[in-house]
């Protein structure tokens, strides 16, 4: 169970606590920009409060998640930060215990995306 809590932690600052640069992408037109709905996750299963999860990316390079843990009695646990576009589909995201990481963003239409690391595995959202 603790696992599973600090897999969705961990991810929550993965996606907050970047360090931002426009001129690598992130402008208005970056098509991660919206509200994402957490859908799957190949470290654990979405199920019961958990597909209450969601993340918000905005232009600028800033960001806030909410994410809904069982182990927290479902009470919403959220954080906000910054992310990176890298260019190439390439995302530049930081834990801070782990350090910085970097993904692979694949989009499905204009609606889902997944984002695959090789630490954290991969998360698939839809847009709200």
């Amino acid at each position: 169970m603790k696992k599973y809590l600090f897999l969705l932690s961990a991810f929550a600052l993965i996606f907050f606590t970047s360090c931002s640069s426009d001129d690598d992408g992130g402008g208005a037109d970056d098509p991660i920009i919206g509200t994402w709905t957490l859908v799957e996750a190949s470290a654990f299963e979405i199920g019961g409060c958990t597909e209450e999860s969601f993340v918000t990316l905005k232009k600028g390079n800033t960001g806030s998640a909410t994410f809904y843990l069982p182990q927290a009695n479902c009470t919403p646990q959220s954080s906000s930060g910054e992310w990176q576009n890298l260019g190439n589909s390439r995302y530049k995201l930081a834990v801070p215990v782990i350090g910085a990481v970097e993904g692979d963003v694949t989009f499905t239409g204009d609606d889902s995306f997944t984002f695959q690391t090789s630490s954290t595995g991969s998360f698939s959202f839809e847009k709200q």
